[in-house]
């Protein structure tokens, strides 16, 4: 609702948050260094659009804060900032340092093995050369990472806020490396790939995700390191050299579909790629 009085409009609204790594005041001036606005993104679009109606008695708070490089500071603010409006976890996900790191990593990687992670949603709208298939938004990261690392395929397939609940605590930190967010993305990539050149039956789609921790296992091994070390690393550089040769991806592929045979007794309905049980099931069989 429309109203004249623009001078208390400074006195009920939010308005825009700012977190920088140095600031420098002079007078009236302020130079920010390495700035990020974390919140205001409504404000600003409710008075573009109401621009004609505005004038200068209206006034806007803004908050700028310098958090001296402490980064798990700066994601608090972040999140605290914004649950005044119900933003999805994945888009305050975008914000921080760690999604930052996570999109340089994927820049990083050669032409052959390219992906786009997609930190911002559309961001990579209209540009030419880049094929939808190879974009990974951060809720399609999150299934591919949760289900080949932490045993949640069964929530992976539709269950998202399920997925959320599960993994918030164990995903998307900062002493992460990056490699095992993409080789899961990347396994996703490969194997859609395989179905959609029919090398794998059709009927194995429900349970493509419970596939990507099937082919951890089989091709890295029972025993996978804690996440934040080392030996993580190598454990995930042994899938990418596997899933970058093509007859050794389909073969791993392949391999997988037979212990989806062995669980499922025939019925291979979604339905049933959503249980927990199935997810029991397969790991006490290959463990």
């Amino acid at each position: 609702m429309k109203s004249d009085d623009h001078k208390s409009f400074v006195l009920y609204n939010n308005g825009i948050t700012i977190v920088a790594e140095d600031i420098n005041v002079v007078g009236d001036r302020i130079t920010i260094t390495d700035y990020q606005i974390v919140n205001g993104c409504q404000t600003s679009y409710v008075l573009y659009h109401n621009r004609e109606s505005i004038d200068d008695s209206l006034c806007i708070p803004i908050k700028v804060i310098a958090l001296a490089r402490d980064s798990r500071l700066k994601n608090n603010i972040i999140k605290a900032n914004n649950r005044q409006t119900p933003v999805k976890l994945e888009e305050l996900e975008s914000l921080t340092d760690f999604q930052k790191k996570l999109e340089e990593y994927y820049k990083s990687l050669p032409e052959d093995k390219q992906l786009y992670y997609e930190r911002r949603p559309r961001q990579f709208n209209g540009i030419e050369g880049i094929e939808k298939i190879r974009i990974v938004d951060i809720p399609s990261q999150m299934r591919c990472f949760a289900s080949m690392f932490l045993e949640q395929a069964h929530n992976a397939g539709r269950y998202h806020a399920n997925l959320q609940d599960e993994t918030r605590q164990n995903i998307f930190l900062s002493d992460h490396h990056p490699i095992g967010y993409y080789v899961s993305a990347y396994a996703k990539f490969r194997l859609d790939a395989l179905f959609r050149k029919k090398y794998i039956d059709a009927k194995y789609s429900p349970f493509k995700y419970h596939m990507l921790n099937i082919l951890r296992i089989q091709v890295s091994g029972k025993d996978m390191p804690s996440i934040i070390s080392n030996k993580f690393i190598k454990y995930c550089e042994i899938m990418e050299i596997t899933l970058s040769e093509d007859n050794k991806c389909k073969e791993a592929f392949l391999n997988t579909t037979a212990i989806i045979d062995s669980q499922v007794n025939g019925n291979y309905d979604r339905a049933v790629a959503k249980t927990v049980t199935l997810s029991r099931n397969i790991k006490n069989f290959l463990f």
